[in-house]
């Protein structure tokens, strides 16, 4: 059914000529098998009227040439209805291993149209580059050249992780689970433990609402950087570190950047400042579950502290 309302052709002096409709013009049109509202030229809604003694919508078209055999149309059902399903689900497990397997000798080996690396070069190249350096490759103009193209672009807002903590796995420190908050470092873990024991509430700081910008001492880049933890009660944000790393140049810059932000709520906890938890006590919150070491850890703390 129609919708839209027709324009009809005009002679010059603008009255109706013939009353003939315009063909060229889209209108709206509703199908009268499933409902749906679909747009066409008037010249194709008139042609399939008179095939189909109906307006049909493409799918409901589809259909009906489904029903009838006509070869384009059952490849165009039976792929929408196949939508989503497993070679195994269409066939069955042993028509789809074989058709597997079929396709599997069809494109190994020589059968391969790529095979001799004849439209891609890469692994060619890797071989040939495997064990040189940049300048041995492409001399020292041009490596400095691509250095600085890559440095530009991977450094400070153009590097994918600015603004985003660092991940779980990286650093060097010993990195687990205490009762379920990550922790990059055995100094971290025994803060942790502390503030439990003392019953001081506490959450992980590696968020937006943290996250301190400051500038590269070296290079001059934006970097950012995300303290440790939050203590609510207190309204401090706490940065956990060894006494000996604090004055290194990139650990000043950050230090200072969080304390022109924060003030005084931002303080820095070094070993004196923590008890220095013995072995067998961490093994105990090991046995409660409460400690996680991830697993290359928990077999080094097996190895350091002697504890089984």
């Amino acid at each position: 059914m129609i919708l839209s309302k027709l324009k009809k052709n005009k002679c010059e002096t603008g009255k109706i000529r013939n009353g003939t409709i315009i063909v060229t013009q889209s209108c709206d049109v509703k199908c009268d098998t499933c409902g749906k509202i679909y747009r066409r030229k008037y010249y194709n809604v008139i042609s399939g009227y008179r095939q189909y003694n109906k307006d049909l919508c493409r799918g409901c078209k589809q259909e009906i040439a489904y029903t009838l055999g006509l070869r384009t149309s059952c490849i165009q059902i039976w792929s929408r209805k196949q939508s989503g399903k497993t070679l195994e689900q269409i066939l069955g497990v042993e028509k789809a291993k074989l058709v597997k397997e079929k396709f599997s000798k069809n494109s190994s080996g020589k059968n391969n149209p790529n095979y001799g690396g004849k439209y891609c070069k890469f692994e060619k190249c890797h071989e040939d580059a495997k064990g040189k350096t940049w300048e041995q490759r492409f001399g020292i103009d041009k490596a400095n050249k691509i250095k600085h193209k890559l440095s530009i672009s991977s450094s400070g807002e153009n590097n994918p992780m600015f603004g985003k903590p660092s991940p779980k796995k990286s650093g060097n420190g010993w990195k687990g689970r205490f009762n379920g908050i990550y922790f990059r470092s055995i100094l971290e873990l025994k803060y942790m433990m502390f503030l439990t024991e003392s019953q001081i509430q506490f959450n992980k700081a590696e968020i937006i609402k943290y996250r301190i910008d400051y500038i590269d001492p070296i290079s001059g880049n934006k970097r950012t950087y995300s303290p440790d933890f939050y203590l609510p009660k207190t309204d401090q944000i706490a940065e956990v570190k060894p006494e000996k790393l604090i004055n290194t140049t990139y650990n000043k810059a950050k230090f200072n950047a969080a304390k022109e932000r924060f003030g005084k709520r931002f303080i820095i906890i070094i070993e004196k400042d923590i008890p220095n938890y013995s072995s067998a006590v961490i093994k105990e919150y090991i046995d409660k579950g409460l400690i996680i070491f991830d697993k290359i850890y928990l077999q080094k703390f097996k190895e350091y502290s002697n504890v089984s």
